[in-house]
């Protein structure tokens, strides 16, 4: 077997878990499953912000957009 990257492994076992997580949903749960993720990322990120700067505001440079 060739040697695989670390990266590569950890994209794979990602893919692996995420899988698992919704194996037998429906497109509509589906749906809801990764809303409820992206907020849950997006409160996280907010969190973190305030930790290092202080404030909730994220501000996001034109060239982000």
């Amino acid at each position: 077997m060739k040697h695989e990257l670390k990266c590569v492994k950890l994209k794979r076992r990602g893919a692996e878990y995420v899988a698992k997580l919704t194996a037998g949903m429906s497109m509509s749960e589906q749906l809801t499953f990764w809303q409820q993720r992206t907020e849950a990322m997006l409160r996280r990120q907010e969190q973190q912000h305030t930790l290092e700067f202080g404030h909730t505001e994220i501000v996001c440079e034109p060239s982000c957009r």
